[in-house]
């Protein structure tokens, strides 16, 4: 393997955090719909996507969009850095010729692992607080007081009332979720070699890199949008006594009884147009990254 310089090592934990602000300020307000239509399941109080988000708009106006942004916004620049960081040093012990840019396969190894292993410790504290703040709907119309008024209280809260285990609510299915990193990877570097010929050392145009990253965002979600609803489901239930669900299994038995196999889809439309824009600008900022940091 060839040595590396400390640069080059840390290089990516830099792009990755500007790639992460942008996956927020484009994706949050859709995710929040998300998470919405995933927690209410097929009877509650949203009849789709479009009356979820006409709902929000009318009692919580483009704030509501945002709630549990702040959380993401911080720390997904700093998951996004170390998710692009640990993926660019794991990489080279996976790839056969280091004079040769790796294979899809290796990169959808070592984005697999990556995802696996390392990015849902620090992911499933962070998602489950914002999902929780995503499902506290206006006081106003609700007539039920906020159970929190911020990010860093829900953090306070949830910790003083479950501990580590409660903040952990979800852990199994964020790891398999977090695993389809590969699958994230392998998309986006796909398509961009299909868009340069396999030219590695040619740079893509903007419109071919926002392509590309809805190409990475669409093949993420295909692969584990099952576990992501059972995830949220986990999460925003998980401070009622006794728990609605004792782990995995029993939540996804409990949405196929009540649902069948659409309730694993709850939310999915949204999910997939979310996945585009979102995406797309997530390596929209991380090309620019690149191209502005030195080699």
């Amino acid at each position: 393997m060839t040595e590396r310089t400390t640069w080059s090592r840390v290089r990516e934990f830099f792009c990755g955090s500007f790639a992460g602000v942008g996956l927020v300020l484009a994706g949050h307000p859709f995710d929040t719909i998300k998470v919405r239509l995933q927690a209410e399941g097929g009877f509650g109080r949203f009849k789709g996507p479009i009356h979820c988000l006409y709902t929000t708009l009318k009692q919580e106006r483009v704030f509501g969009l945002y709630k549990g942004a702040m959380g993401p916004l911080i720390g997904q620049g700093l998951v996004s850095s170390m998710q692009f960081g640990i993926l660019s040093n794991i990489l080279p012990y996976i790839q056969k010729d280091p004079d040769h840019p790796a294979t899809l396969g290796e990169l959808f190894l070592a984005a697999s692992l990556t995802g696996g292993l390392f990015m849902w410790i620090p992911v499933t504290p962070m998602e489950g607080i914002k999902a929780r703040l995503q499902v506290q709907y206006s006081e106003k119309h609700t007539g039920t007081k906020a159970q929190y008024s911020g990010t860093i209280d829900a953090y306070k809260k949830v910790f003083q009332n479950g501990g580590l285990r409660a903040l952990y609510a979800g852990g199994v299915p964020t790891m398999i979720t977090r695993i389809s990193f590969g699958c994230y990877m392998w998309g986006y570097e796909g398509t961009r070699r299909y868009f340069t010929k396999n030219n590695p050392g040619a740079k893509l145009s903007p419109l071919a890199t926002l392509a590309a990253g809805g190409v990475a965002g669409t093949c993420y979600w295909l692969s584990n949008y099952p576990f992501d609803v059972i995830k949220n489901k986990m999460q925003v239930s998980s401070d009622t006594k006794p728990p609605l669900y004792r782990g995995m299994l029993e939540c996804g038995r409990k949405i196929y009884a009540k649902e069948g196999i659409s309730g694993f889809y709850r939310g999915f439309s949204v999910c997939v147009i979310r996945s585009l824009p979102a995406n797309a600008t997530t390596f929209l900022f991380l090309e620019i990254a690149r191209n502005l940091l030195p080699e």
